[in-house]
């Protein structure tokens, strides 16, 4: 547990640091991209080398904005996380609480780099498809409705 807790001070101070960079526009910046790596900073739009980098994921952005206001590094103007083009898929659902809200002045803002150029994906492919002649007993679908499946 120890090794946690120092490792855990170890990623805000660089968070913090690495913080500073990201404020040039007064508001903190954060980045996913589908090439991106949950490893990195999510201070860049695309890889730069080392750290510096977008993030990979929603979860990703969402738990450094959480590190940064539970560090007191996010900057006052509040921060804004920009998803770049890509299909995104989701397993899990993605979930923003009341942790991951602004202040007022200080808003989270979340959007895509280019309108409708994000997609958020957490359908599941279909990838066994059968004609009807060989799908399976469906029970739980009413008998009406069997011969239209």
């Amino acid at each position: 547990m120890s090794g946690w807790l120092l490792g855990a001070t170890k990623v805000r101070v660089v968070l913090s640091l690495l913080g500073l960079a990201a404020l040039a526009h007064g508001q903190t910046r954060i980045w996913v991209a589908t090439n991106g790596n949950d490893a990195w900073n999510g201070y860049a739009a695309a890889y730069a080398g080392g750290v510096v980098g977008p993030k990979r994921t929603l979860a990703g952005a969402r738990n450094l904005v959480r590190a940064l206001k539970e560090a007191d590094a996010l900057s006052p103007l509040g921060a804004i996380v920009t998803v770049r083009p890509g299909r995104y898929k989701l397993y899990n659902p993605f979930v923003l609480n009341s942790r991951d809200s602004g202040l007022s002045g200080a808003r989270i803002v979340w959007r895509s780099e280019l309108l409708g150029q994000a997609v958020l994906d957490g359908g599941r492919d279909v990838t066994k498809w059968l004609d009807a002649a060989h799908r399976p007993p469906m029970p739980e679908v009413n008998a009406a409705a069997r011969k239209l499946v």
